[in-house]
């Protein structure tokens, strides 16, 4: 055992000194600030070059979701501040799209202005600096937020760990693609200690800012704040009292301030996004999603990060085995009270259990239906966790042996056993995670609270083996060559096939169809669904297209690969590297008046829709073909089926004889929704997607044509439907003349507006291939007609006999209302944090001018005096925010009150430093609360004082002059 001291002793010295540079801040939580800021920048750096990270290497932490929203999302931030876009309205991909509700969803935060600071070809090294420059934020204000919890000098090295420990920990590795949620996440321990001290105004201005903060910069997650904070009030911080009815008035004033002063965000949200998407806020069946074996294999460090999955219960909150040895001794500490402490274990069970019990998911993700991001709130469940673990480690020195002792068997045990019986073929953790826990029970039983901490950082460094980034392909690493290629292409809309990036049009600047977002209006979708289009509830993409769908969409040009075949009417224009760039001389204008506006898009055959906008364009072709594989196969009334299949297992259906010219195939897979399509060996289509329609080009009879699919598992069956048909090119011909005959004339459109002119006899509905929004505004001839939704997905209007001059304008729906809110919450703001302020200023003034008579002595700074009557006891608390520049410039030191805690464990010279702490300091602060409260009348000043004590006030007392001055280890915040 003396060796195992000594040793620690040794590593505890080099931490010292190491940490000595620090000691020059004199505030505890500034100095935690510094040393975690200082350490997290250090460690990401290094990490950044280990693996490789983008502009170091070809791999990115803005994977998954990252590649296919976040980085073509930044891109458009880019173009409109550095291109000079429209914040309302974009037409870089979707056919057009509320680019102000994206950036309310995505990009409402001020680091992503640091993406300005990059060429548009870099937007991959710069998404990678936002994901560590927010980490780091996370780790940095929970640092300091603990060190206000427990500020001691031996504590910031705990607290720096702690906060260490959960931003490396699982939920932040996974979901760091996901960084538009960090900002929100990050400002949460500021609403914490703004609502434990919600009667002061110090706590109502960091509880109110941060929380507005916080929905501004991501609605979704300032929703799941909101209902954490209103449980963490109720359970830990209401007291049924006469300050507790106070707290909970202040309570409520600031969080609906913090919500109407975020109007400028949530109006526009419900109008143009939530609404749209009503479906995902129906209430969910009872479920319970995963069995104990898996929720408890999850909490293992093999688990490794899920970023995407159907799997609902999936959680990634693994972050050391410190964390269950923490907890443990925080319910074995004396402190805090039994309120406090079970409050929190209540709460973090409670979050636990929602990860796995659909109605309590549902309600704790902000009564929304979560999405292949399963558990965005278990966020809570690790910062809870992280709370009790810190100062369960403070109080080592506080718990007796067999307190300690007890905390690190149990949690040796839990683990071996938890890995026996859920990861058999890892049986070598169940001895090296014990034996982690020993050595955390060692170094508490020595009650060395720093070898701990270094052991917690230790362990959350190595957490970063699991940060898993991926690697960019030719669509990033060559994004120079793809936005030369997008400046090729001539007006109208353009696409790019040639990459797979689902929003490839935003990413490059390009005027697209393809999208791919969460807010994003479904009937769109749907409809592009019916002429053909890969799509979905939230996408859809231009695989899938045909000249017919092409030519209504005004699609001028497409990106290709060399070597590509393309149907008529496109042409070769442009060679760009190894792209070519392909146009069609039709320029279709973006307002249609069609023939017959009524007709209904409904058959599942995507070739009969596209013949309703253009009758008789295509041709049916009937098809017979023949399946084979391991599956059993089965052909009735057109459909294919396979059943019995196995995972992996090869599945193909060849089409029979067929000629013909200019042919088009539509397949759709049932039961998976992967399958390719080949023409003599050659991939025609390789899909992602339920189905799509595809060009084949002239075919013989000799030709042959395959459908082919590999189910992810083991499926009952899967079915293959498929449809056939010709389109000549005189039929393409026709219908391009039909469209420019009846579109809009003189036709303009500049960021958010489109003007135009028509002529028709009699009255008709111009359709807009513009996806409907109730943002947009028209006028026809200088007065306000209704827009309407032409088959639920695009804007229509009517325009009336004669010439019309035509004018729509796009305003987000609900930001006028939504700036009225924030103006009105910036008033109720300013009366909640500022009114106090003034009447307080206005009190002090008035007691100024007619100071009290009194026969008693006056004590205090000289200047400012304070009277007390003649038999009572001078002993009260003197505010020096004022009168700082007053006292003498020879007094350096910090001031210290009866109400800071004593310091512990200082190094022998500074311990000699420290004069005693009077035996009587907890009486006296009793008095001077008391005597505090009846002097001024005013509960909210006693509790005010009561906190501001901790920040270098002076107690004057017949027993402590002015001239004791002793260093601050409160709250120097």
């Amino acid at each position: 055992m003396s060796r195992v001291k000594s040793w620690m002793s040794k590593i505890q010295a080099v931490g010292d000194r190491l940490y000595r540079p620090f000691t020059k801040i004199k505030s505890l939580p500034l100095r935690a600030v510094a040393v975690s800021l200082c350490l997290s920048s250090v460690i990401w750096f290094a990490a950044a070059l280990i693996i490789r990270l983008a502009p170091f290497g070809d791999e990115s932490l803005c994977t998954n979701d990252g590649y296919a929203q976040y980085m073509p999302f930044l891109s458009e931030f880019w173009s409109v501040f550095r291109e000079g876009g429209s914040v309302l309205y974009s037409w870089h991909g979707a056919l057009g799209s509320n680019f102000y509700l994206t950036m309310a969803y995505y990009l409402f935060s001020p680091f992503s202005f640091l993406v300005l600071l990059f060429d548009k070809a870099q937007i991959p090294s710069a998404a990678n600096l936002i994901i560590i420059l927010k980490n780091i934020l996370v780790i940095v204000i929970m640092a300091w937020y603990l060190a206000t919890r427990n500020a001691r000098k031996n504590g910031i090295a705990l607290a720096v760990a702690c906060a260490m420990a959960y931003g490396f920990g699982y939920y932040f590795l996974g979901y760091a693609v996901n960084f538009m949620w960090m900002d929100s996440i990050a400002l949460t321990p500021l609403m914490l200690y703004g609502l434990e001290r919600i009667n002061t105004r110090k706590g109502r201005w960091f509880y109110l800012l941060s929380l507005t903060g916080a929905i501004l910069m991501n609605f979704y997650m300032g929703a799941i704040l909101c209902i954490f904070l209103f449980l963490y009030f109720v359970v830990i911080e209401w007291k049924w009292n006469r300050e507790g009815w106070k707290a909970a008035g202040w309570f409520a004033a600031c969080s609906i301030s913090a919500a109407l002063c975020a109007g400028i965000i949530l109006f526009p949200v419900i109008y143009g996004m939530l609404m749209a998407n009503a479906s995902r806020m129906s209430p969910p069946d009872f479920e319970i999603f995963n069995d104990w074996k898996y929720f408890f294999s999850r909490l293992l460090p093999d688990a490794g990060v899920v970023r995407i999955t159907h799997n609902r219960g999936t959680i990634n909150l693994y972050m050391g085995t410190a964390v269950l040895y923490g907890c443990l001794l925080y319910l074995f500490s004396p402190q805090p009270s039994r309120r406090t402490k079970y409050g929190l274990l209540f709460l973090c069970l409670l979050y636990l259990a929602a990860t796995q019990v659909s109605w309590l998911n549902y309600a704790f993700h902000g009564f929304y239906l979560q999405r292949q991001v399963p558990n965005r709130f278990a966020f809570l469940v690790v910062l809870l966790a992280t709370l009790m673990m810190e100062s369960g480690f403070q109080s080592i020195k506080k718990l007796k042996f067999w307190k300690i002792l007890s905390a690190g068997i149990i949690s040796a045990v839990y683990f071996g056993v938890i890995v026996a019986l859920t990861d058999k073929d890892r049986l070598w953790l169940a001895f090296l995670l014990p034996a982690v826990c020993v050595l955390y029970l060692l170094a508490a039983m020595l009650r060395r609270r720093k070898v701990i901490s270094l052991l917690v950082a230790v362990e959350s460094v190595v957490g970063l083996t699991m940060v898993a980034p991926g690697s960019l392909d030719e669509s990033f690493t060559n994004m120079s060559a793809y936005i030369e290629a997008a400046r090729m292409t001539p007006g109208g809309r353009a696409e790019i096939e040639c990459s797979d990036i689902a929003n490839a049009p935003t990413l490059y600047g390009m005027n697209g169809v393809s999208a791919f977002n969460s807010v994003i209006n479904p009937k769109t979708a749907s409809l592009l669904g019916k002429l053909g289009f890969a799509s979905g509830e939230n996408y859809y993409r231009f695989f899938g297209y045909n000249p017919l769908s092409a030519l209504f969409f005004n699609i001028r040009s497409i990106t290709t690969k060399k070597n590509a075949v393309l149907p008529y009417p496109y042409v070769k224009t442009v060679e760009v590297q190894d792209m070519e760039v392909w146009t069609s001389p039709y320029e279709i204008p973006i307002g249609l008046c069609l023939e017959d506006p009524d007709v209904i898009l409904s058959s599942s055959n995507k070739f009969d829709n596209n013949n309703e906008l253009f009758p008789d364009a295509f041709i049916d072709y009937e098809l017979t073909a023949k399946g084979s594989g391991d599956s059993t196969f089965k052909r009735e009334d057109g459909v294919y089926t396979f059943t019995d299949i196995k995972a992996d297992d090869l599945n193909v259906l060849t089409l029979d004889p067929v000629e013909a010219d200019n042919f088009y195939l539509y397949a759709k897979v049932d039961g998976t929704k992967k399958f390719t399509v080949t023409y003599n060996g050659k991939i025609m289509a390789d899909n992602k997607y339920e189905g799509n329609m595809v060009y084949i080009g002239d075919v013989l009879p000799q030709d042959k044509i395959q459908i082919s699919f590999k189910a992810e598992s083991d499926k009952e069956k899967a079915t293959v439907r498929l449809q056939g048909a010709i389109l000549p090119n005189a039929h393409i011909e026709a219908a391009a003349e039909y469209l420019i005959d009846n579109g809009l004339k003189e036709e303009k459109i500049d960021k958010n507006v489109i003007t135009g002119t028509y002529h028709t006899d009699h009255e008709q509905t111009m359709i807009f291939t513009v996806p409907f929004d109730e943002g947009w505004k028209a006028q026809v001839n200088g007065r306000r007609v209704e827009t309407s939704a032409w088959q639920d997905a695009l804007v229509s209007i009517q325009v009336p006999e004669g010439d019309s001059e035509i004018r729509l304008v796009y305003i987000p729906a609900g930001l006028n209302l939504g700036i009225f809110a924030s103006v009105l919450g910036g008033i109720s703001a300013a009366l909640i944090l500022g009114g106090p302020y003034v009447m307080d200023r206005k009190k002090q003034k008035a007691s100024r001018a007619n100071p009290p008579e009194s026969n008693g002595e006056s004590f205090g700074v000289p200047g400012y005096p304070v009277y007390f009557g003649e038999d009572a006891r001078p002993s009260t608390v003197v505010d020096l925010s004022e009168i700082r520049q007053e006292i003498p410039a020879q007094r350096e030191e910090e001031l210290q009150t009866i109400f800071d805690e004593p310091q512990e464990d200082l190094e022998p010279a500074e311990k000699s430093a420290q004069p005693e702490t009077s035996e009587k300091s907890k009486d006296l602060e009793d008095k001077v609360a008391t005597n505090v409260a009846e002097q001024s009348g005013n509960p909210e000043k006693s509790k005010e004082v009561e906190d501001q004590s901790q920040n270098g006030r002076i107690l004057t007392d017949s027993s402590q002059t002015p001239e004791k001055k002793v260093e601050s280890s409160g709250d120097q915040n």
